[in-house]
């Protein structure tokens, strides 16, 4: 390992090249008003910063490094007019093109001429597709949450609701999954590697720029196949500037939510601009952290038996009844999910200083949640134990910038991200060893029965809870009783420092860019049901025989998921290995594998020609990727590598390989004229895949020795592909409107999912066992629409509609699992079909009616309009695909909770999703401040919109499995007819799960105080 860090850091001093980070570019041609000819050592200041140029001979001048953001350019010359341009907005990786002409004179004058520049309806100089939102958009818009505010572009979806309040909603761009679109804050790489999606967050009102490019990104940009989001958060400027604001829904809706934030920016030094800073902090407190149109509805139950309970009384109410055994169920009708909260602490902030041809940068984002997780058959009796799951990430990154010249500069980056992420029991948060304990439970739920014998209302037999069991279903038999514990224990860490550098130069019409990054990760996870660690805990006082286990022996046969931990789930950083005999004599080796120290690099170089006429953006990329981790030394003989042929052994394992790669990009863009540009683009994209399918644990391979129907993960895994063409119009109707059409297509290959393969087994050599493979390939082919309309009046509008067909041989990295599992000669069914996420149509428009100052009807001298705004935010998709199933139930337990497949893969469809969202507010200046009261009402017309559907039936509330002969037998099997509509009543509770649904009408009061 440490001879392949050295090697990488070695390629870095040779090349002197890094990844670039989210800055852009400012140039133009300065010219004479009267004459046309180009004005040679015209000085060129962005305002409040410390970066300018000059013109050339030629009248061409180039800033490079622009952080993006909104800007004021100043143009000064002697014996010509001061000239200033407001408004100039940088995007992340573009070129913003600015040729001005300036009108000489012979007069003194101490201001400047001040152009305000249109707000652009699209980046001339994108050879792809590049949509931005800046904060003052964001601000206005009805939704939080980056990946909400990035679904709204065309050619991306997510679920209704999805991310809840606290969390990162999933977000599927031009028909890929979840974790094919790479976030990218403030140059740090936000991904996780263990699960690939998004963790963390930071404070809405911290972010300066979104600019999410689409498909086919610049060679710069890799670990991605569908997409690249770039957010950058605010700077601090020459004045000071801040906020504060408060929402609270607690008087409006039933769901309690409440968040207060607060920023400051601007100098360090009053006057100075060399030093300056900005920070922004936000707390989110939710009683419901996922609120659903369908709330927890339960009707009361009643179970009726003439078996007696334990000892011949009556459990319910303790008196001695004989024959006779009534308990009564409260029903709920509550709009919230039981147990269901959470809280969210995060921050953002920077600090900038700049000396000379010298910057510096540090920035750092951080947050930390607490949030339940939902458990649908615990909402009638033992919500109150819902996992409860903490996830804490930071990320801080320092940069450094020299402008060698104004045409040339170089920068290194110092990064560095940590994710700890931990899901537990909220009863026993501290002891999993007390989860499955019968004493501890008798001690903490003194009520509950677990010890005496009494009778199983399913069985009618008499049974005595053991060490290790759980609690049942209640008497009725659907609901989970009160005190049962979620048998998962999980945790993870990754930890990751990386070092980039680049290198930037403007030649003539050429900018060249070269760069290398390199990454060193830690990871660790940790996974076990934590129940079974009580067996042999203490002697059983009711047997005779001995019981007792010691600890490592209960967590041995508790068989832990673990690399990165050692057995009891302390850190470990090596390899350990040693042999353990059990009480009963046995013998096994058991390895205790450190935390792998994965190494992801890159290294590009991109030449981006730009004309007036013609733009050609061309690059290749290198990527590298070291797994460190263990894999089976033969996929096909797992056993054959030790001595002995049917036990693992460590020399059964090898390490894997690293694998490396060049993926070619290349883009063309053609202004045509100044308002209509073509643009193509075609690129290779390639993205390691998931940790969590690439490593595996001791005790998952080992377990093959026993049972062959076992998921085990091998470890040879590769990089997943994606090629992909696009071809875009843009087109500028005067200076009110904007159309944008792009066609894409997309050919996906080696996509990770389960399938089933044979390994030999002592004489046996046939032997199935499940494991992830580069399998899945697909097609996606859409048609993105863009329309914007500048503001007319009081009104402006931008609408999006995506009209695609994404389709594949599997969803997701598991959606393969139920086929491989089914299939025992070896072979997984594949078959082109729909994917899960594939909506034919995506709409969204955004409507603003706003009065700026001085504007609105009058009512006399006053008027009430003025400076106020309602913003409208319409969404419509066409349902999602299913696969229709001949029965399914969601009884615990149930003989058969799926039936066969009646038709093709996804070849059904549900309904589709149709929401408003509004806010409407008002600004009004008090005392040199900005005060803005508002009002935000989410999915306005509290429409019940949903996202899952039983299989079944294409319902969200009905499975039908109660008509099905299983149904009505376990119906029968009740008893009386009290319990069975007992037990009708809690199944179609049951079904009608909360989770299957998207947001219901949300209400919330606001007010920010800006200066």
């Amino acid at each position: 390992m440490f001879k392949r860090l050295m090697s990488l850091l070695f390629l870095v001093a040779v090349m002197s090249v890094a990844m670039g980070q989210g800055a852009g570019k400012i140039s133009g041609v300065v010219t004479d008003t009267e004459t046309g000819e180009p004005l040679p050592g015209v000085n060129v200041v962005l305002k409040g910063t410390y970066l300018g140029a000059s013109t050339d001979v030629d009248g061409f001048f180039v800033i490079l490094n622009v952080p993006p953001g909104t800007y004021t350019v100043s143009f000064t010359y002697v014996g010509y007019q001061w000239l200033e341009v407001e408004n100039v907005r940088v995007v992340s990786d573009l070129t913003k093109r600015l040729d001005i002409t300036l009108s000489p004179t012979t007069l003194e004058l101490d201001s400047a001429i001040v152009i305000v520049a249109d707000r652009p309806f699209f980046e001339t100089g994108a050879t792809n597709t590049v949509r931005v939102l800046d904060s003052e958009e964001i601000e206005r818009i009805p939704i939080k949450g980056v990946n909400s505010v990035v679904a709204l572009n065309a050619g991306a979806v997510i679920a209704d609701g999805s991310g809840g309040e606290t969390g990162n909603a999933t977000v599927n761009v031009r028909g890929g999954r979840g974790n094919e679109t790479l976030f990218v804050i403030d140059g740090v790489p936000y991904n996780d590697l263990i699960f690939g999606n998004v963790t963390g967050n930071i404070p809405d009102n911290a972010v300066e720029q979104i600019s999410s490019q689409f498909g086919g990104f610049s060679a710069k940009y890799g670990s991605a196949q569908s997409g690249v989001v770039n957010i950058v958060t605010k700077s601090g400027a020459t004045k000071y500037f801040g906020s504060m604001e408060g929402v609270t829904s607690q008087a409006t809706d039933d769901y309690g939510y409440s968040s207060v934030n607060a920023s400051l920016g601007g100098p360090i030094l009053p006057g100075n601009r060399t030093f300056s800073f900005f920070g922004s902090v936000e707390y989110i407190d939710s009683e419901d952290d996922n609120p659903k149109a369908v709330g927890n509805i339960i009707p009361s139950t009643t179970y009726q038996t003439q078996k007696l309970g334990p000892f011949g009384e009556n459990s319910a109410s303790g008196t001695h009844e004989p024959g006779l055994y009534v308990r009564e169920f409260e029903g709920s009708d509550n709009p919230q999910y039981p147990e269901n909260e959470s809280t969210l602490l995060r921050g953002a902030g920077k600090l900038e200083g700049a000396w000379g041809k010298f910057k510096t940068t540090l920035a750092f984002n951080g947050s930390t949640r607490e949030y339940r997780s939902r458990v649908n058959t615990y909402r009638k009796n033992n919500a109150f134990r819902n996992p409860v799951n903490y996830d804490d990430v930071f990320s801080t990154s320092l940069k450094f910038t020299h402008f060698i010249q104004e045409n040339t500069v170089w920068d290194a980056i110092i990064r560095y991200k940590g994710t700890w992420s931990e899901q537990t029991d909220p009863i026993f948060p501290d002891n999993i060893e007390a989860w499955g304990d019968t004493l501890a439970n008798q001690q903490m739920f003194p009520d509950l029965d677990f010890f005496r014998t009494r009778f199983d209302p399913i069985t009618g037999q008499r049974v005595r809870p053991s060490q290790g069991s759980r609690v049942l279903q209640d008497d009725v038999g659907v609901f989970y009783d009160r005190g049962r514990v979620n048998n998962l224990y999980n945790k993870y860490e990754i930890q990751s420092l990386g070092l980039d550098l680049n290198f930037t130069q403007q030649l003539s019409k050429h900018l060249i860019e070269v760069g290398f990054s390199a990454e060193q990760n830690i990871v660790r996870y940790y996974s076990i049901g934590p129940t079974a660690l009580s067996l042999g805990l203490r002697d059983n006082p009711a047997t005779a025989a001995n019981e007792f286990r010691s600890r490592q022996e209960r967590y041995i046969n508790a068989r832990p998921f673990f690399y990165g931990y050692d057995l009891y789930g302390n850190t470990l950083d090596d390899d350990k290995v040693y042999d353990f005999t059990d009480s009963n004599g046995n013998v096994e080796t058991i390895l205790e594998e450190g935390a792998p120290k994965p190494i992801l690099a890159s290294a590009y170089i991109q030449d981006k020609i730009e004309f007036q006429d013609f733009i050609l953006n061309a690059g290749l990329r290198w990527d590298y990727f070291d797994p460190d981790g263990n894999r089976l030394r033969d996929e096909s003989d797992i056993f054959g590598g030790g001595e002995n042929p049917n036990r693992l052994e460590p020399e059964d394992l090898e390490e894997m390989p690293a694998e490396n790669y060049f993926s070619p990009r290349l883009g063309f863009a053609f202004p045509v004229t100044e308002r209509t540009v073509f643009h193509a683009q075609y690129g290779v994209f390639r993205q390691a895949p998931r940790l969590l399918d690439v490593y595996d644990s001791w005790f998952s391979l080992e377990r093959l020795e026993s049972d062959n129907n076992r998921q085990a993960n091998n470890g040879y895994l590769q990089s997943e592909k994606t090629t992909q063409y696009e071809f875009g119009f843009k087109h500028q109707f005067g200076n009110v409107a904007s159309l944008d059409v792009t066609a894409y297509y997309k050919n996906v290959e080696g996509l990770t999912n389960v399938v089933r393969k044979l390994y030999v087994l002592g004489q046996i050599t046939n032997n199935p066992y499940l494991t992830t493979d580069n399998t899945d390939f697909g097609t996606v082919r859409g048609l993105a629409f863009g329309f914007n309309l500048r503001r007319l009046g009081p009104v402006s509008t931008k609408v999006d509609y995506a009209l695609e067909v994404a389709e594949g041989t599997g969803s997701s990295q598991s959606s393969s699992f139920n086929a491989a599992f089914r299939n025992t000669n070896g072979e997984t069914p594949k078959s082109i079909a729909p994917l899960d996420f594939d909506q034919t149509h995506t709409f969204t428009a955004n409507v603003d009616i706003r009065a700026g100052k001085g504007e609105g009807p009058a009512l006399g001298n006053l008027r009430l309009l003025e400076n106020a705004g309602a913003n409208f935010l319409i969404s419509y998709n066409s349902g999602r695909p299913y696969t229709p199933l001949a029965f399914e139930s969601v009884l615990p337990g149930a003989a058969s909770n799926q039936g066969e497949v009646t038709q093709f893969i996804n070849s059904a469809r549900q309904d589709g999703i149709f929401r408003i969202d509004m806010r409407v507010d008002k600004q009004i200046p008090i005392a040199g401040l900005i005060v803005t009261p508002y009002l935000v009402v989410r999915n306005l017309l509290d429409r019940d919109n949903f996202n899952t559907v039983y299989q079944s039936t294409g319902e969200p509330d009905n499975t039908a499995w109660l008509e099905t002969a299983e149904g009505a037998q376990t119906v029968r099997g009740r008893g009386n007819e009290v319990n069975q509509a007992s037990f009708i009543s809690d199944y179609r509770a049951l079904e009608r799960n909360p989770a299957n649904y998207g947001i219901p009408r949300l209400i919330r009061l606001g007010v920010s105080v800006k200066f």
